[in-house]
């Protein structure tokens, strides 16, 4: 699973709600993407999500190693 997605499942909240709560500059949509795997992230939007929701962007950008 997914770093954001168990973030997400950790907090009970679905990806539109995600996005709100920690008023990330994203879509839904493109979270939902990245969640499922279908889209990878650039360094910098790694960095991003990570000051946002403290998940190191390392582990953002290469799930499959962490999980």
């Amino acid at each position: 699973m997914h770093p954001l997605k168990k973030l997400m499942v950790k907090h009970g909240l679905k990806i539109t709600e995600f996005v709100r709560e920690y008023k990330l500059d994203y879509t839904p949509e493109f979270i939902n993407y990245v969640v499922k795997g279908q889209r990878n992230l650039s360094k910098a939007t790694a960095k991003d999500l990570s000051r946002a929701t403290g998940i190191p962007a390392e582990v953002l950008m290469f799930p499959e190693n962490y999980n």
